[in-house]
């Protein structure tokens, strides 16, 4: 790619951003001042949290696509109340490079990092370059400093140095690679959940349900100490199941607890793939509901920025009908 092409798409980037930035500011200044004593207004600083789906196809959620088969009530909610992208894009087609475009804001030929890390060593290698700069380093040099915390999948390297602890953000709860087992928390035959830089060992709860809770302890912390935080809640849900993944004898399947079946017509036996994906969404779906009523409880949803978006969209792996919808 030639360097005139990557100065155009920097600077139509740039443009973008600053009018995002523009109209954030406006609503920000009017939405998040409050009214001193003395009649002076002082700032608020908003609160950020952004939730990413792992794989999730845009047609799979009823806001976009009326005849689908999911529920997801709590992601409607946002639908309608919030701001809905029907021309929003991914930085990227994959996993990796998604999200260190959107944790860096450059494209994949800025950053450097254009390829998905594979394996053991790809996914615990330096990965993207330690000297970008991550949104939680900005936010920590604003005037009234960030709380930041990260809690799900990290995927852009887990060399010393590259960790998220050692990247800006003050939590970590969550896996270093590209997918992992939903309860037994393996990548391959390495133990992939960290607290911090340090292993977690909680075998047996379910992923989505260990990142929603951490996230949700971070926003009541947070808001009690009235320090304006930054919350990035990259679920590995609903990412499809991984066969090297699994340990002998358990099945290559899409995996939900058994209460997300149940409430939403299923047993926990079903055999049918894009049965079990439901369940995997709806649980998911329910963990973002959590998060949101912790918001509320915390009385803090007017003064927070809430994003939501699939990383890179649906995967259907050659398989018609299998995966996701279109």
């Amino acid at each position: 790619m030639t360097q005139s092409i990557l100065d155009a798409m920097d600077h139509t980037n740039f443009k973008l951003i600053r009018g995002i930035a523009i109209a954030l500011g406006s609503a920000f200044f009017i939405a998040t001042s409050v009214l001193k004593a003395d009649g002076l207004v002082q700032k608020k600083w908003p609160n950020i949290l952004i939730i990413t789906a792992d794989n999730l196809g845009y047609g799979d959620l009823p806001s976009y696509n009326p005849k689908t088969t999911l529920k997801t009530p709590h992601l409607d909610r946002l639908a309608t109340q919030g701001a809905r992208l029907t021309s929003f894009y991914s930085a990227s087609p994959t996993c990796t490079v998604s999200r260190a475009c959107l944790l860096t804001g450059r494209i994949a030929q800025r950053h450097g990092l254009m390829n998905q890390l594979g394996g053991v060593k790809g996914n615990y290698g330096v990965g993207l370059d330690q000297k970008e700069i991550l949104i939680p380093q900005v936010l920590k040099k604003a005037p009234t400093p960030y709380a930041t915390g990260c809690f799900g999948k990290w995927n852009i390297g887990f060399a010393k140095g590259s960790r998220p602890t050692e990247r800006g953000f003050d939590e970590f709860i969550g896996h270093a690679s590209g997918n992992l087992d939903y309860f037994h928390h393996n990548y391959r035959n390495k133990h992939d959940l960290y607290q911090g830089t340090r292993e977690l060992h909680r075998d047996g709860e379910y992923s989505t349900d260990i990142f929603a809770a951490a996230a949700i302890d971070f926003i009541r912390g947070q808001s009690k100490a009235k320090q304006p935080w930054f919350c990035y809640l990259p679920f590995n849900a609903p990412h499809f199941p991984t066969a090297g993944n699994k340990r002998s004898g358990q099945p290559n399947i899409w995996q939900a607890p058994d209460w997300a079946f149940r409430e939403i017509g299923l047993s926990p036996k079903e055999a049918e793939p894009k049965k079990r994906y439901d369940a995997v969404v709806y649980a998911m779906d329910k963990a973002i509901g959590r998060v949101l009523t912790a918001l509320d409880k915390a009385g803090t949803t007017n003064n927070t920025f809430v994003f939501f978006m699939s990383d890179n969209g649906g995967f259907r792996l050659n398989r018609v009908g299998k995966d996701v919808a279109i």
